[in-house]
């Protein structure tokens, strides 16, 4: 978890979770404030972009110095 951000596999890895529960936890915890998507990696192939989570108070503060 570089820079205090995580994707929803990596969290699950860490977890030792399915992804569909690390995105369920994410999802969650957007919806309340806790996190927030602060960037997307495009994987190679088809499908959607990776969503990068990370703390929505570090992101806040960040722009606030």
């Amino acid at each position: 978890m570089p820079n205090g951000r995580l994707t929803s596999q990596e969290l699950a890895e860490r977890l030792a979770i399915t992804r569909r529960s690390a995105n369920y936890f994410l999802k969650a915890m957007t919806q309340t404030g806790i996190l927030q998507v602060v960037d997307m990696h495009r994987a190679a192939g088809r499908g959607r972009p990776e969503q990068v989570y990370g703390s929505a108070a570090a992101e806040n503060t960040d722009r606030i110095h």
